[in-house]
């Protein structure tokens, strides 16, 4: 019975360390959040875009995204949808092309959870989190809109799905990989070296 009531407790005192940590994430992310957000050339040709497909309509979004670096390449266009939504939601403002990327840095905490979960105990798993959530890079980067910045989320939700994957079998298996499948689609639109470098990583993994 005692050992039953130590559980219990232990659970609670984990779930309120939770909780704290994420609230500290999500404050340190939003705090003015529309004073102190970034807004240069990248941020303003997103706007030029977004603001043009919607006077136009949906079908008039580009159908290729942001150049890789100085060279003729150019990425997918998932960033100007995600950021074309957002905008329907929230109106035209410079804030509200940033609440995509807001989105995915509050998401990625839980995320970082369930993923370190698989490999350390939940102590551990929890003070991963509590560094993420005040990571000076991850808080920076979920406070304005940029097409890499969705990039720790997705990638952290393809390696929690590939590897769930990996311990099941059947429809489940299925259902996760073709989540994980998607992911990958996501990644690569979002930045080139993200996708070259999980692609290798990837296939280090499997052989």
């Amino acid at each position: 019975m005692k050992n039953m009531m130590k559980k219990i407790d232990s659970r609670k005192i984990s779930w309120v360390t939770f909780g704290i940590i994420i609230a500290i994430g999500i404050f340190l992310r939003t705090i003015h959040f529309g004073d102190w957000l970034v807004f240069k050339s990248d941020q303003a040709r997103d706007a030029i875009i977004i603001e043009k497909a919607l006077a136009d309509g949906f079908k008039h979004l580009p159908l290729m995204g942001p150049q890789v670096g100085g060279t003729p390449f150019r990425l997918g266009p998932v960033h100007y949808y995600f950021q074309y939504f957002s905008v329907k939601i929230f109106k035209i403002f410079p804030e509200s092309l940033a609440y995509p990327d807001l989105l995915w840095g509050i998401l990625t905490l839980p995320l970082i959870f369930m993923l370190m979960r698989k490999f350390f105990l939940t102590s551990v798993s929890l003070w991963l989190m509590a560094l993420a959530s005040t990571s000076l890079f991850l808080v920076t980067f979920s406070r304005f809109g940029w097409n890499p910045n969705g990039l720790p989320f997705f990638t952290a939700l393809f390696a929690w799905l590939f590897l769930t994957a990996l311990e099941n079998t059947g429809k489940k298996r299925f259902l996760l990989l073709t989540g994980a499948a998607l992911c990958l689609g996501i990644i690569a639109q979002l930045h080139f070296a993200a996708i070259l470098g999980l692609g290798v990583g990837l296939l280090f993994f499997l052989v």
